[in-house]
């Protein structure tokens, strides 16, 4: 196993919390590690998949694609370009 690289092995990591259109109600707050899920290290796949999506997007940029015109060549959603940017790909 590896450590987290989202939390750095901490277990927990600070998030932004959207509370809707008006942002006065934004907030950030410690929360259980999303990408580790609190345990604190992550397996090879998931490292894997961070580099996999590192690539993809210096391949977008390389391109000079914006997210939302990548996402409309793919059908997708623009979370989805950035879903697997970030490594988080379905499986």
């Amino acid at each position: 196993m590896n450590q987290c690289p989202t939390c750095g092995g901490k277990k927990e990591s600070v998030v932004f919390v959207n509370t809707g259109l008006d942002s006065s109600g934004h907030y950030t707050e410690i929360q259980k590690c999303g990408r580790c899920l609190g345990a604190g290290y992550v397996s090879q796949e998931i490292i894997d998949d961070i580099e996999r999506g590192k690539q993809l997007r210096a391949d977008r940029v390389a391109k000079g694609l914006t997210l939302r015109e990548a996402a409309k060549s793919e059908g997708v959603t623009v979370a989805t370009i950035s879903q697997r940017e970030n490594g988080n790909f379905k499986k």
